[in-house]
């Protein structure tokens, strides 16, 4: 499932007031997946760019890709004000780079716990790589370590 599905979920509690996830953490995190002509491509990310987006946004259907629940960086200061303390993991030279460091000024702005986590010299979800190399586990770790400290 995309990170827009699983932010979609969040956003339910939210609104419904259920219990919030202690904590979230975002890997690679599509935030922002509106047409942007303006976003360069990465020279070191094979994986997503612009024409790779509308792939990944088949699932959307009618929604438009402006609509928050397809581009979580549009979501409204109230939504963002109530999020839980959420990691946001990105390799520095990934396309999806910005929209994490977008996404993590904004909680940063609204005073909401996170951390931006940026990793050299590696692939878009570098995670799903655990067998070879060594910062996939790395990074597995670091999720690990922040959800066990924000647990209640």
């Amino acid at each position: 499932r995309t990170v827009a599905r699983r932010l979609e979920c969040l956003m339910r509690l939210i609104g419904g007031k259920g219990r919030i996830p202690d904590a979230l953490a975002l890997l690679g995190a599509g935030l922002d997946n509106r047409d942007n002509p303006g976003r360069a491509p990465s020279p070191t990310d094979p994986i997503v760019n612009n024409d790779a987006i509308g792939g990944i946004l088949a699932y959307a259907g009618t929604v438009p890709r402006d609509d928050p629940r397809i581009s979580p960086l549009l979501l409204d200061d109230a939504v963002l004000a109530q999020f839980p303390p959420t990691l946001l993991q990105a390799s520095a030279g990934e396309y999806l780079l910005q929209d994490a460091q977008r996404f993590s000024a904004r909680l940063t702005a609204l005073e909401r716990r996170n951390i931006l986590s940026i990793w050299p010299g590696l692939p878009h979800v570098w995670h799903l790589f655990q067998a070879s190399l060594p910062e996939a586990k790395a990074a597995v770790a670091e999720v690990a370590r922040f959800l066990i400290a924000t647990e209640r």
